[in-house]
């Protein structure tokens, strides 16, 4: 789970046997776009969590990357996603604590540098056949639908909720 909270963008991992959050411990400036990320590498069994503003804001220092170790390894595979809101464990129930703000084109990568993926999508939207690419969610597609369109190589296409 990735969120924002007071001491900045947040990384949480649960599941059976892992637990571990890590914080980045900036503040996000309002009103303001930035690149967030969480990464999971299971080889090192850490779990980090990054932001990076889009533009620069002088005197204020809000770029910054933090990591810690996983207590256990994570289950990763198949599953489902939930962006800007909580997912309930029971998948049949609605998705609660919505997100009121703006989120552009989220992507999930594997194998990659959390650095490389960002300069990726930093640019034009990632073409499928990018290395390390696992979905790409595109919101400008489809606006007046509920659908989400995934440009990645899976095709792991969505609807909106609330």
């Amino acid at each position: 789970m990735l969120f924002r909270s007071a001491d900045g963008i947040v990384a949480r991992v649960e599941g059976k046997g892992v637990a571990a959050r890590v914080a980045t411990g900036k503040v996000l400036v309002e009103r303001a776009w930035y690149d967030a990320w969480l990464a999971i590498d299971p080889v090192s069994g850490t779990l980090s969590a990054g932001q990076r503003p889009r533009e620069p804001h002088p005197g204020f220092d809000d770029d910054g990357s933090a990591s810690t170790q996983l207590r256990g390894a994570p289950a990763l595979g198949v599953g489902r996603a939930t962006f800007a809101a909580l997912a309930d464990a029971d998948s049949a129930a609605k998705p609660s604590h919505h997100y009121n703000g703006k989120i552009e084109r989220p992507c999930a990568w594997s194998g990659v540098d959390a650095g490389q993926a960002l300069a990726a999508q930093r640019g034009a939207t990632p073409r499928a056949s990018a290395p390390g690419l696992v979905a790409c969610w595109d919101f400008s597609i489809g606006i007046p639908t509920l659908d989400v369109a995934d440009v990645g190589p899976h095709g792991f296409s969505g609807t909106v909720e609330n």
